[in-house]
């Protein structure tokens, strides 16, 4: 990196620069390495090396920063320049009762497209620019962006939610100031601290042994509960699947008996599978019309 150009980092925000001397441990003709003193070496050669790719890395940023900020950034604000030109040079055309609709429509797409490149780069548009919005778009500017606050809002809201993070999102306005948004951030991160501060008790808190017994007697329940609804179920579909049934007439009734088997057992409901077995071995299923369905068919051993 040119010495023309100073560092864009804090140097604080690095870790300090090592002495001079070096930690290396040497061995001596009278005391060779113990295996605790090589790995320390080998350990310490590995920090020596993520050191340096650090300061490497650190000063290509260093380059990728000058550049965007020399080269990129003025002619972005040249493009954003040009646009805001164009777009008020051609907004007037919209109110031109002498175009076509079709033209009228091809005007607008290019005045959108345009409109929406310059506010992608612009924090605070001018008044004109915002009025466009509103004629372009039928919604005020203000009322756009603070809609897709409250969207990008609900969506990290969603995401906590699914992580299991109990922990309230500041609101957030399109109309707040800088010194507003860094006391959200800060009151977010507060609360995203004592939310882990307390998880950690939580989870670090033992356990009694009623709790203990209690939750392998309810991981017990819940796979024996499994086990006898995927049981009855086998038992189920081998008698009354209704591809092995010749008789056209039994065939529908064993349609409409498999349909409830089938919605019992995404609904992990033990009680019905168990109904309707008892009501298959007895033969006094109702069928659609509420006659009972009788059969001397058994169920199958699972």
């Amino acid at each position: 990196m040119s010495s023309t150009h100073p560092s864009l980092f804090d140097d604080a925000d690095l870790p300090p620069r090592p002495a001079d001397r070096t930690l290396v441990i040497r061995p001596t003709a009278a005391r060779p390495l113990n295996k605790q003193e090589r790995a320390f070496n080998r350990a310490l050669t590995k920090v020596q090396m993520l050191r340096a790719r650090l300061e490497e890395e650190k000063r290509r940023l260093d380059q990728a920063l000058v550049f965007h900020s020399a080269e990129v950034r003025p002619r972005v604000e040249r493009a954003v320049g040009l646009r805001v030109q164009l777009v008020r040079a051609i907004a007037p055309f919209l109110d031109d009762r002498q175009l076509k609709p079709g033209d009228r429509t091809v005007l607008r797409a290019i005045l959108v497209g345009h409109l929406d490149e310059i506010l992608a780069h612009v924090d605070a548009p001018d008044p004109d620019l915002q009025t466009l919005f509103e004629q372009l778009h039928g919604i005020a500017y203000a009322q756009a962006v603070q809609e897709d606050i409250d969207e990008i809002r609900s969506g990290m809201a969603a995401m906590f939610d699914e992580l299991g993070v109990d922990v309230d999102l500041p609101e957030l306005r399109a109309d707040m100031s800088e010194e507003e948004i860094e006391a959200a951030a800060a009151q977010f991160a507060d609360r995203m601290c004592s939310f882990e501060e307390t998880r950690g008790d939580e989870q670090n808190r033992r356990r009694t042994r009623r709790e203990l017994r209690e939750e392998e007697r309810a991981r017990q329940f819940a796979q024996m509960r499994k086990g006898s609804i995927g049981a009855v179920y086998k038992r189920l579909v081998k008698t009354v699947h209704p591809d092995l049934e010749s008789d056209d007439a039994e065939r529908q009734k064993k349609i409409g008996i498999m349909q409830e088997v089938t919605a019992a057992y995404a609904r992990s409901d033990l009680h019905t599978l168990l109904r309707l077995e008892l009501e298959w071995i007895d033969g006094t299923h109702a069928d659609g019309h509420g006659s009972a369905t009788r059969s001397c068919a058994r169920i199958p051993s699972s």
